[in-house]
């Protein structure tokens, strides 16, 4: 939970749900489903089956199998809110770095006493600036 000007406000939470749909018995394995009413507003990704959905509601939708209000029937679902949020923030960075990382690699010729030699680095430049591979940081839970 988090307070925001003096406003509680709860995470989103996300559910693996298993099961089928009614019209035609098609099996539905891992789609998503959350408890965030907005989850189709804003920039949420696709992935999003369903919004609106407590573990309340998947519970009983469960139990009520194929007399449940929905158009799908749940036979399993589990809670992978840590997961799925962990698997946004990967996705969102190599996304930046897709867009924004370029790799040079240069080449040194070296010509000493009748010999020559090559050298090749790799050069990191990210968002128009070099940066050293030793400086690379990038930290995900």
């Amino acid at each position: 939970m988090i307070t925001l000007n003096g406003r509680c406000m709860t995470m989103p939470r996300y559910f693996a749900v298993n099961g089928y749909l009614k019209a035609d018995w098609s099996p539905i394995d891992g789609y998503i489903v959350t408890d965030d009413d907005e989850a189709f507003e804003g920039d949420y990704d696709d992935d999003i089956f369903r919004s609106g959905m407590t573990e309340d509601d998947l519970i009983k939708a469960m139990q009520d199998g194929d007399q449940s209000e929905y158009n799908f029937v749940i036979t399993h679902f589990e809670d992978i809110t840590e997961l799925y949020e962990k698997e946004k923030r990967q996705q969102e960075i190599f996304d930046y770095l897709k867009e924004n990382l370029e790799i040079r690699v240069v080449t040194v010729t070296c010509t000493d006493y009748g010999s020559t030699s090559e050298s090749h680095s790799i050069v990191l430049v990210l968002a128009g600036e070099e940066i050293s591979s030793d400086s690379i940081s990038i930290d995900i839970d």
